[in-house]
């Protein structure tokens, strides 16, 4: 929050219609639902041009996510799974 990004990269883990995965600090895992994540970006709209969720599963969270921010990418598969062209 003291500087201000433009461009918010979140690398972890996503869990589909669960939200993303987070730790507290005790190392505990806490889920961030994606209702949570829609209303923190609508917090930083104004401030927040793109979010890139470098998670699997995340597409979901993304969607939500365009509602305030212009740019929002997320993952529609694993990240360990290989698409075949």
């Amino acid at each position: 929050m003291e500087v201000n990004p433009q461009i918010v990269h979140f690398c972890g883990h996503g869990m589909e219609d669960e939200g993303l995965v987070l730790q507290d600090e005790t190392g505990q895992v806490k889920l961030v639902s994606t209702n949570a994540l829609a209303g923190l970006f609508k917090l930083f709209a104004d401030k927040v041009e793109c979010v890139l969720l470098n998670a699997c599963y995340s597409e979901l969270q993304a969607e939500v996510i365009k509602h305030h921010i212009d740019y929002a990418i997320g993952m529609n598969q694993s990240l360990g799974e290989s698409r075949s062209h």
